[in-house]
């Protein structure tokens, strides 16, 4: 079996798997407590992790262009706090709600 067809079984496992077997999932490939947030969340943050791990994350100069859109982005909305160093992601419920980003 291909390493492509493992990583597609495991992504597509991910749907059928019971909620605490996705939060046991998180703990093994973030090893964190897996956050707060609903079933779809955890979904497809695992989905990202496992192809990450497989086929390597972001180039660099991805990274870099990301990380100067977002601080432009940033910098023209007053109302949103910006970490330095770390790009938040910006879920659609902040900007539907204008909360800082933590």
């Amino acid at each position: 079996m291909k390493e492509q067809d493992t990583v597609l079984a495991r992504v597509a496992a991910l749907k059928a798997m019971p909620t605490p077997k996705l939060k046991e999932q998180w703990r093994a490939l973030f090893e964190t407590a897996p956050p707060p947030y609903n079933r779809r969340f955890l979904e497809s943050r695992l989905a990202y992790r496992i192809q990450e791990l497989a086929y390597g994350g972001l180039k660099p100069e991805t990274v870099r262009r990301c990380r100067t859109r977002f601080m432009r982005s940033a910098a023209s909305s007053r109302s949103w706090i910006v970490k330095v160093g770390l790009m938040p992601i910006c879920s659609a419920y902040s900007r539907r709600s204008r909360a800082p980003i933590p």
